[in-house]
């Protein structure tokens, strides 16, 4: 009796020749991959060693920058920048800025650096006790370009109007007068584009909040809301430059605003009435807001930037009965504390035959 013909050795000879193809295709995809990587990664030629300043305008699109890289010397083929660029999903997200290029870098190197924006810095420090007009002034002043031509973080004109500017300082969350001490003492780093003048302001604010949130709470026993506790700390930051002297100097303000004492701070004088150098008896007898000689209680507002050392000694005084101090005869930047009128006459004599 004939047996029926098995289908089994045609379909196998057919999976055999389909897992051929397949595996041919996965292969040709892997060495077109491969190739395609080495392609995208390929050094590009170099016709200089030092590296170049290349600037990246906000807004600029791919196809853009692929164009003036390879312009500049720095890319042999622009579809292989728009290839990086397309696989790395980073169409929108090269960041503006001026980027120092290592002539010879891929299509892929040159995206990273642009995605993750390692731009070039310009840094920029607010000492700790600048005021707000030298604050604005550091900003101003021109900051030399490694490529050529400066940079200018914002006018002084523009500071000037939006430090004072009540919508402004609403948006920022404070109903003071003027940004006044409202900008934490720190260095800063900025892109060659930091953005318009509200944008940089914010920013340096925004470091203050940071700062302050961080700090431990009040500990004096005195009703002084956040404005009282920075005036008193930039009162702190002019009046010593030792760490250590700060929460003695924050008790004999604090000892004297609880006994009703004027506070008689020079600082306070000097910055009322914007002289600079040593103080007259003329000028401690001119009545004015800031005159802590002829008006009780605190100023109306800070006096400069405070820096964390007197912040956190507005908020915590040492415990001392202190209430008055006068430099000492060291010439190291101290001070004599006292607590009787009498001891600190005698501090003052001292000082004065040493000076």
């Amino acid at each position: 009796m004939s047996q029926p013909h098995s289908p089994a050795r045609p379909l196998n000879l057919k999976l055999r020749a389909v897992k051929f193809i397949l595996g041919g295709v996965l292969l040709l995809g892997l060495l077109t991959a491969g190739a395609g990587w080495r392609w995208l990664n390929l050094p590009a030629a170099a016709e200089r060693d030092d590296e170049i300043i290349f600037p990246v305008s906000k807004g600029s699109g791919a196809g853009r920058i692929a164009a003036d890289l390879r312009q500049a010397g720095l890319l042999d083929s622009e579809y292989a920048f728009r290839l990086a660029v397309w696989l790395r999903g980073a169409e929108s997200g090269l960041k503006a800025g001026e980027y120092s290029i290592r002539p010879g870098a891929s299509a892929w190197e040159l995206v990273t650096v642009m995605l993750e924006g390692r731009s070039l810095l310009y840094r920029v420090v607010l000492p700790e006790g600048f005021n707000l007009e030298q604050i604005i002034g550091r900003l101003a002043q021109p900051l030399s370009k490694p490529g050529g031509g400066e940079l200018i973080i914002l006018t002084e004109e523009e500071g000037r109007r939006l430090a004072g500017d009540r919508d402004f300082l609403a948006s920022l969350g404070l109903s003071a007068d003027s940004l006044e001490g409202y900008i934490f003492p720190d260095t800063y780093f900025f892109t060659s584009q930091p953005g318009d003048a509200r944008g940089v302001l914010t920013r340096l604010a925004e470091r203050f909040r940071q700062v302050w949130e961080d700090l431990p709470p009040y500990q004096g026993d005195l009703a002084l809301n956040r404005h009282q506790l920075l005036t008193l700390a930039s009162i702190i930051e002019k009046e010593t430059g030792l760490d250590e002297e700060r929460p003695l100097v924050s008790a004999v303000y604090h000892n004297r605003l609880r006994l009703g004492m004027p506070l008689q701070a020079d600082p306070t004088v000097l910055y009322g009435t914007g002289h600079q150098g040593a103080i007259s008896r003329r000028l401690l007898q001119t009545d004015h807001p800031y005159n802590t000689y002829t008006r009780p209680g605190l100023p109306p507002g800070p006096i400069c930037s405070p820096g964390r050392a007197s912040l956190a000694a507005a908020l915590q005084p040492a415990e001392t009965n202190y209430l008055y101090f006068v430099a000492s005869d060291k010439r190291d930047g101290s001070h004599n504390f006292t607590v009787r009128h009498e001891d600190h006459l005698k501090n003052v004599r001292q000082y004065r035959r040493g000076h």
